[in-house]
């Protein structure tokens, strides 16, 4: 399953705006998070799990985008 990624989380600040955005996040690099986590729930992890997340690449979640026929 191949995850559509966006803009990257570098700070806790635009980590902190995704969860009051209700966005979700993924780690491609890893297998237990490469699927979408909702950010206010990844933001209540451990320290060292949050700078391990932020140094190796968090990225927003974006879904795909499908084109309707409409007549």
């Amino acid at each position: 399953m191949k995850t559509k990624i966006g803009k990257r989380i570098r700070t806790l600040t635009a980590l902190k705006s995704a969860a009051l955005n209700r966005k979700s996040v993924v780690c491609p690099w890893s297998r237990c998070w490469n699927k979408p986590r909702p950010a206010a729930f990844v933001i209540n992890l451990q320290g060292h799990y949050l700078e391990c997340l932020l140094v190796r690449g968090i990225w927003i979640y974006e879904t795909a985008k499908t084109k309707r026929n409409t007549k």
